[in-house]
């Protein structure tokens, strides 16, 4: 007996499956390859996906890296969903330890060289720390099953908040004009 009437006995069931799989694929059509988008500013690296309309929306932001520590030449804000502000003098270990919690992730190996680097996880932002210094800032959209982190990045110059995902106007507005802009295609 054919348990699937409108495909003759003869294709067998592999081919019943090979068909329903190219029809939920695009009918063979090959599979849309994603752009994406990075903003690169100094020791700030924000990347997302462009959208149909060409503009990026920057899901993710990076400052400070092994060759070039976080540091105060890019001044910027974070606000918390409790509405708390900080800043980069903020971002001492005892302030971030104390807002994360138990979140704190000790790194035995890293790119940071010797010592100790532990990483702090707060509302979709990590904070990396080494020898007492923040040294590095991430921040991400997160989309949890009941619950979205969308960091929310303050200019310095004029005390706006902007969440992620940040626009490449929003990210200029913040932090200045890119050194560079790259474009990628990636599955």
């Amino acid at each position: 007996m054919n348990i699937f009437p409108r495909f003759p006995a003869w294709l067998g069931l592999g081919s019943v499956a090979l068909a329903a799989l190219l029809l939920l694929c695009g009918a063979g059509q090959p599979p849309s390859r994603m752009q994406y988008r990075t903003f690169l500013r100094g020791n700030l690296q924000a990347r997302g996906p462009i959208q149909p309309n060409g503009e990026a929306r920057f899901v993710s932001l990076v400052i400070g890296q092994p060759q070039k520590p976080l540091d105060a030449t890019m001044p910027f804000f974070v606000r918390l969903g409790s509405g708390k502000v900080l800043e980069f003098a903020d971002f001492t270990v005892d302030r971030i330890a104390g807002l994360a919690g138990p979140s704190k992730l000790v790194l035995e190996k890293s790119d940071w060289g010797r010592g100790t680097v532990v990483e702090y996880s707060l509302e979709g932002m990590v904070f990396v720390f080494r020898a007492e210094q923040c040294v590095m800032f991430r921040a991400s959209v997160i989309q949890l099953p009941n619950r979205t982190y969308a960091p929310e990045i303050g200019s310095a110059q004029s005390l706006a908040f902007y969440k992620l995902p940040l626009t490449q106007a929003q990210l200029e507005l913040i932090f200045g004009p890119p050194d560079e802009i790259r474009d990628k295609s990636s599955l």
